[in-house]
């Protein structure tokens, strides 16, 4: 869309017509927001035309949000209404790997041991089913557990 920008910290110029005026970032990237915050607080709302509900930053030159959950979020001037920003946060599309490596448990393409090592240890003690996966798959598995289950009795000896 037009007036629309996607960066990993994306820079909003806040003034009376704060530019851009939508930014789509996704999970875990931030939002800074550059100007006169003592005289343009920055505030959320719960709908694009608000009211303000909380003012998030009060003073100084920048403020920055680091956005950990997608979602939309709407941030307007407290002293000013018709200053407004939309945030767009959306999570990273998934792309596991066709063939993951063969520690990479969760099939998710990264070998990481606090959820590959974890699933392991897990399959080791005699867990199996949700007692097996729940809180130990990795973002954007490539395995289902059911399937995490079967890939790790093809790794253990007889």
């Amino acid at each position: 869309a037009a007036n629309t920008a996607h960066a990993a910290e994306q820079p909003v110029n806040w003034d009376f017509n704060p530019t851009p005026p939508v930014v789509n970032i996704n999970v875990g990237d931030s939002v800074r927001w550059n100007g006169d915050l003592s005289f343009h607080p920055v505030g959320t709302a719960a709908s694009a035309t608000g009211p303000v509900v909380a003012t998030i930053s009060s003073g100084g030159a920048t403020f920055a949000k680091v956005f950990p959950t997608a979602g939309t979020f709407y941030f307007i001037c407290s002293k000013h209404s018709s200053m407004r920003t939309t945030v767009n946060v959306t999570n990273v599309a998934c792309n596991p790997p066709a063939t993951p490596a063969k520690l990479d448990i969760d099939g998710n393409g990264l070998t990481d041991a606090a959820t590959d090592g974890l699933l392991v240890v897990r399959y080791l003690l005699g867990l199996r089913g949700t007692g097996l996966t729940d809180g130990a798959v990795g973002s954007c598995p490539g395995r289902t557990p059911a399937a995490i289950e079967a890939y790790l009795a093809t790794l253990m000896l007889p």
